[in-house]
């Protein structure tokens, strides 16, 4: 039985960072464990039922929120609906106290409690999880720490179930693409100091190795120099672009008289 059950809007965007969610998840805690698409469910099958019998077997609800979550983009409150199903499968897990951990994603937030209907304002309450698109593999970091021990809880001696065995993610020790932070600092000090032509380009490759270090692809213990270079190439970056309209304007001066 799923020990993780995903609920989310079908929709583009949701449906994409649901998608992402589960692999991730899956890769870490089996496939099983996982439970993300009622659309999967045999025809025939009572969709209120199916919900009930999956969420009762979750330790854990992962509410996957987008800025259309609760209003869709022609303002219509789908979450009032008696008969949403995003209503139901969250409504369900609250009711039976299964733990329910709100995920924000696209840049969404959770509705004011005044704004949900009474058996989902509990959620209000929830601490969140936020996960972007550009740092993903860092952001869900804090929730895989609470997933592992929320599955490695034991249920009880009367329960008669075995908890999944705690997961802990290996730590990476080699990366697709070398770091070039050390490169970067060296051309912003440089640029400050000497050339400042050099600052531009340690700004802009600054931002390219933190934006590589988010995807994952790059150390992550480079980011702090690479972060100190971007920096510094910027100040140099604009001390240069002060310094050629400085001259600019001595020249125009200097044409005039």
């Amino acid at each position: 039985m799923a020990s993780i059950f995903l609920s989310y809007r079908r929709g583009p965007g949701a449906s994409e960072a649901a998608g992402r969610l589960h692999d991730r998840l899956a890769s870490r805690y089996g496939e099983q464990n996982v439970f993300m698409d009622v659309d999967k469910l045999r025809p025939g099958t009572d969709f209120v039922d199916a919900i009930s019998r999956a969420i009762g077997s979750s330790t854990v609800v992962l509410a996957v929120i987008d800025p259309q979550w609760a209003v869709d983009a022609s303002g219509r409150n789908r979450i009032a609906e008696a008969g949403d199903y995003v209503r139901l499968e969250i409504g369900n897990a609250l009711q039976r106290g299964v733990t329910v951990i709100p995920v924000l994603v696209l840049g969404a937030e959770i509705p004011p409690r005044d704004q949900l209907p009474p058996d989902l304002q509990p959620l209000a309450a929830r601490q969140a999880v936020v996960l972007s698109h550009e740092r993903f593999s860092t952001d869900i970091l804090p929730l895989e720490v609470a997933l592992n021990d929320l599955l490695s809880a034991p249920k009880g001696p009367e329960a008669g179930e075995t908890a999944i065995p705690r997961t802990v993610p290996p730590k990476r020790t080699s990366y697709p693409e070398p770091s070039k932070a050390t490169t970067i600092l060296v051309l912003a000090v440089l640029g400050l100091a000497l050339c400042g032509i050099l600052s531009p380009f340690a700004w802009s490759m600054g931002r390219k190795e933190l934006k590589a270090v988010d995807a994952g692809r790059r150390d992550p213990s480079s980011r702090g120099i690479a972060n100190v270079g971007r920096i510094l190439g910027i100040i140099g970056t604009l001390l240069l672009l002060l310094g050629v309209a400085t001259i600019v304007a001595a020249l125009g001066v200097g044409a005039t008289v």
